[in-house]
């Protein structure tokens, strides 16, 4: 699918724009979406669109206007607003278009760079840059303000200037295809290379290195027809449709889509705005969408780490209320052998031997209890739970300390519960949410002209008779001098200021 006009389509649309916006006044600019402008103009009501990275056209369809505009959209307004359109080019046949607008603070240059990463930036009278979509700076230039414009790189030779002869060099690019070779060598993209190609003969994955001269006479000749079309706008638009979705907009028949279904159009402008405002909405919903799974999956992700977490404080508060419970079930035997334990510390016996008589004990009293003294106090395991009692602390205290760690991971558990039900209620909105989310994409209307007596107040009869009334005193007037004709019935009541009808 088609998401960026062509060189050739600029090329082809820029006469029809020239048609109809040079001369005409720049009224008021709109900053539609991150990347779309819309300049009215007038006399006419013209809408121009340009879409940085994508199209520009004059469009028939109704978009959507922020309440407030953005930062650019101001400063394009203070210079432009009131400019007139004198000139509108495409600079040396890549997908860079120039309008020349006289102003009041003299003549400036709206670039719009149709390509990836592209920009749209004015220029002053100096040939400096006023502004940008957005401030770079690269290898081969400077988009910064005050700093003097120059355009982006060429992606290829021109074909209306260049020595088509040049093509018998092509050779010299060796094992890389006939059709990357001619992309790359001519301004003219991808598919009209293919196209050039196949109406040569010439398989478009030849190896450049092993074409044929007779072949690169078919290139030159096909060049040739394609640079003919272009230069006597010899123009036959259509929509390209697959699977009844449309894949293409083309300003003249093509042959590597001669097989499939297509409609045509008045003009290529009318064909451009009608395919990429479709395309434009098409894209808005994927937006949408892709921005509903990113965020399901982040909550996802988040969900997966709650429940790693509760299962842990699960777990911990299970074994910290156990511990506390098997101390005061074996508060006894714990008072006794901590007491064993201090009398043998007294007696200056090390800890190994300490560790030693305790689990004797143990052994001897037929417990399964296993006693040991360590720096920091004393440790026991009972039925595979270890305990812990700190040197200054009581076993009392000890189990009190556990079911305080207990109690304080049941409160970090209920809360965690809830925010996990909170999350999975957010995941189950999500998901029920694609299509309201879509339904939220605001499409581009197409404006409908207006009928002659849609001025007025009017409506038609059971009977499809159509009924017009004035508004005030200057609609009746125009409408019974400009209007009225011969046969035609006409009433007025007998009150001043009622309108004819």
């Amino acid at each position: 699918m088609k998401d960026v006009m062509t060189s050739v389509d600029i090329a082809l649309i820029i006469p029809e724009l020239t048609e109809k916006i040079v001369g005409k006044r720049i009224d008021n600019v709109y900053h539609i979406l991150p990347e779309t402008f819309i300049f009215r103009l007038r006399p006419g009501n013209l809408r121009l669109l340009i879409e940085v990275e994508r199209r520009i056209n004059l469009t028939q369809y109704d978009y959507p206007t922020p309440q407030k505009p953005s930062n650019i959209c101001m400063a394009l307004r203070k210079h432009l607003v009131g400019g007139v359109i004198e000139n509108i080019q495409q600079y040396e046949f890549e997908r860079i278009i120039e309008l020349k607008v006289s102003t009041g603070r003299g003549p400036l240059l709206l670039v719009a760079e149709i390509f990836r990463r592209g920009n749209l930036i004015l220029v002053g009278p100096d040939k400096k840059i006023i502004l940008s979509l957005r401030y770079a700076r690269m290898r081969d230039r400077e988009v910064v303000r005050n700093v003097e414009y120059h355009p982006a790189p060429s992606s290829g030779l021109n074909p209306l200037k260049m020595d088509l002869q040049k093509l018998h060099n092509i050779r010299e690019a060796g094992k890389k295809s006939i059709l990357k070779t001619v992309a790359s060598l001519i301004s003219i993209g991808p598919t009209y290379s293919m196209e050039v190609l196949l109406r040569a003969g010439v398989n478009p994955e030849t190896e450049s290195a092993k074409v044929e001269n007779s072949e690169i006479l078919g290139v030159i000749e096909s060049l040739e027809d394609l640079i003919r079309k272009i230069v006597e706008k010899d123009v036959e638009p259509r929509i390209i449709f697959e699977d009844n979705r449309p894949i293409d907009v083309i300003p003249f028949p093509l042959k590597i889509y001669e097989n499939k279904p297509f409609r045509k159009l008045t003009s290529f402008n009318e064909a451009v705005d009608e395919y990429f405002s479709t395309l434009t909405t098409t894209l808005e919903i994927e937006k949408a969408r892709s921005k509903r799974l990113d965020e399901e999956s982040r909550l996802l992700r988040i969900l997966r780490e709650q429940d790693t977490q509760r299962r842990l404080l699960e777990e911990t508060e299970r074994k910290d209320r156990a511990r506390g419970e098997m101390i005061y079930s074996n508060l006894h035997l714990i008072r006794e052998f901590i007491d064993e334990a201090l009398k043998m510390k007294k007696a200056g016996l090390a800890i190994e031997e300490i560790n030693e008589n305790l689990i004797k004990k143990a052994s001897n009293l037929n417990i399964v209890l296993k006693p040991k003294v360590e720096n920091e106090g004393f440790t026991f395991e009972i039925e595979g739970l270890h305990l812990k009692i700190m040197r200054n602390e009581s076993p009392q205290q000890a189990a009190k300390r556990y079911y305080d760690s207990a109690k304080r991971s049941s409160e970090k558990l209920k809360r965690l519960k809830e925010s996990m039900m909170t999350v999975e209620s957010k995941i189950k909105n999500l998901s029920s949410k694609v299509e309201t989310e879509e339904l939220k994409v605001e499409v581009p209307k197409l404006r409908r002209a207006k009928a002659w007596y849609e001025k007025f107040n009017w409506f038609k009869s059971s009977d499809s008779i159509l009924v017009i009334s004035g508004k005030d005193a200057s609609t009746n007037e125009l409408l019974v001098r400009r209007y009225m004709e011969e046969g035609d019935i006409v009433m007025h009541a007998e009150i001043h200021g009622a309108p004819f009808q």
